[in-house]
Parts: C-alpha cells; sequence; structure tokens
C-alpha cells in the first residue's frame, strides 16, 4: 500500500501526518513502513531514533530513480509493507504528484491535510485537482487538521473556508471538490505530537508499545514505582505518575484516529 500526504500549501500538517498520525495505524499489523520525504527540505531529525521506521528520501534530482523505488516495493512487497510519501509542500508536492504518474503508479491512496486558514480552499482544489488529472483512480481523503473538536458539527463553524459562514456571509464551496473526495475525516489538534517530537525526540509509533504496556500494567508498575521512590525520593514516583497520565492521554488520542484505518482498508 501507497499513502501519499499532500498538499501544495505548507504548514498543514502532512509531515505530522506522515511521521506521526499513519504510521502507528499499522504498528500492529506486523508490516515494514517506510516514510518518504523530501531530501532537500524536509529532513526529519526522528530518523536516527526510530527502530519502527524506516525513513527514506526522494532526493529532487534523482526523483524518477527514488519514485521507481517505491513502484518496486510495492509491486513485490504489497501485502507486507506500507510506504508514505511526504510530498513536502509547493513545487516539491507538484513534482513527485507528476513523477508518480510518469511511472504509472495509479489508483494511490492520497492524504490531503487542510486546516482553517481562509485561503486554504484553493490550494486545497489545485492539490485535489492535480492528483485527479494524474490519477483517475485516486482515493482521495480530505483530513481537517489541527481541529478544536471532532464533533462535525464543530469542524463546520471552524473550517469555513470550506462550509461557509452565515455569519460573515461566506458561501461554503465543499461541492467544488466533494465528487473527488472518497471520505472526510478530523483530527483533533493535539500537543502529543510536538511533546513526541521534540521532548521525547521519538515517533508515535516508536512510543506507543512502551505507553501502552504502562497503561496494561499501571497497578503493578504503580507499586514498584513506590518501592523505588523509596530509595530515590518521591519526585521519582511523580516523575513516573506524570508519565501515566501522559500514556493514557495518547491512547485516548490513537483511539480517535484509528476509524481513518478503517476508512483507507475499506473494500468498496
Amino acid at each position: 500500500m501507497t499513502l501519499v500526504v499532500a498538499n501544495t500549501k505548507g504548514g498543514v500538517g502532512k509531515s505530522i501526518i506522515s511521521h506521526m498520525v499513519l504510521p502507528v495505524l499499522f504498528l500492529e499489523d506486523d508490516k515494514t513502513i517506510n516514510v518518504y520525504e523530501i531530501d532537500d527540505n524536509n529532513r526529519t531529525s526522528l530518523k536516527k531514533n526510530s527502530d519502527n521506521l524506516n525513513f527514506k528520501s526522494i532526493k529532487i534530482k534523482e526523483m524518477e530513480d527514488d519514485i521507481d523505488n517505491v513502484k518496486m516495493d510495492t509491486i513485490i512487497n504489497d501485502d507486507s509493507i506500507v510506504n508514505i510519501i511526504d510530498c513536502g509542500g509547493g513545487n516539491d508536492t507538484i513534482a513527485i504528484l507528476n513523477h508518480l504518474a510518469k511511472s504509472d503508479m495509479y489508483g494511490l491512496v492520497y492524504i490531503v491535510p487542510v486546516n482553517d486558514d481562509i485561503e486554504q480552499f484553493e490550494n486545497t482544489k489545485q492539490t485535489i485537482d492535480l492528483i485527479y488529472s494524474n490519477d483517475k483512480e485516486a482515493r482521495i481523503f480530505l483530513i481537517f487538521n489541527r481541529a478544536h473538536s471532532i464533533d462535525f458539527q464543530d469542524v463546520k463553524q471552524q473550517f469555513i473556508a470550506f462550509f461557509g459562514s452565515t455569519q460573515y456571509g461566506i458561501e461554503g464551496r465543499m461541492k467544488d471538490i466533494e465528487e473527488r473526495i472518497e471520505s472526510e475525516f478530523v483530527l483533533r489538534d493535539s500537543q502529543i505530537y510536538g511533546i513526541l517530537k521534540n521532548i521525547y525526540k521519538v515517533t508515535l509509533a516508536d512510543e506507543y508499545p512502551k505507553l501502552k504496556y504502562t497503561v496494561e500494567k499501571s497497578r503493578e508498575l504503580q507499586e514498584e514505582w513506590a518501592r523505588q521512590a523509596k530509595e530515590q525520593g518521591r519526585d521519582y514516583f511523580k516523575k513516573k505518575m506524570s508519565y501515566l497520565r501522559f500514556a493514557k492521554d495518547v491512547l485516548d488520542l490513537v483511539d480517535e484516529i484509528k476509524p481513518l484505518k478503517n476508512m483507507i482498508e475499506r473494500i468498496d
């Protein structure tokens, strides 16, 4: 399976979705997860700390060869591999989408994230039109990213560039793209991704097994932490309890995003 995360607009969360959200969805499927990113301007510092993900580069000057590598991996190992392509922004996205078409890679899954900036719609429509012009078999999922709430009525009020606003006299424009979208999904705004990336310096897919174990074994672990705190001090126990609370928040977040996997894998 190849997932392409694309939007010609920067700052919409393509890297967070590519590095954090999508990989954790397939973590327990015993699949090889490759994350491809533009080498020239989008290199992540997470690759050196990742045990569960293979970070690979797509070089602008060698794009045809790199795309061929993605295709070969998909053909040979389609049932055991997930390729996630972080397209970058602007011309990088356009270049990758064009090269995918030149390499006869059709019927891919495209993830198009958007935020609530008022100018978002035009970039999103441009991206969707470009995807469809290159891949008539594309399965396109629109992701309302950094939403204040996962309640869709709240989402409509936040993303007025797409759904309009009677208060401000703005007409909704979803009708202009909805025929080419397979489905929509909402990702709640969360500081968890930033904490994992900048504090723990790991991906969600790498930390998730440890966090899950911490929650599942919390009773036994708390007893062990309490015993160790007698030697190391009360701050040790408090630190471990903070990690437990963080672990519970992460598991709740993952439960929220798991339905996205069902949508992606759904066979019509």
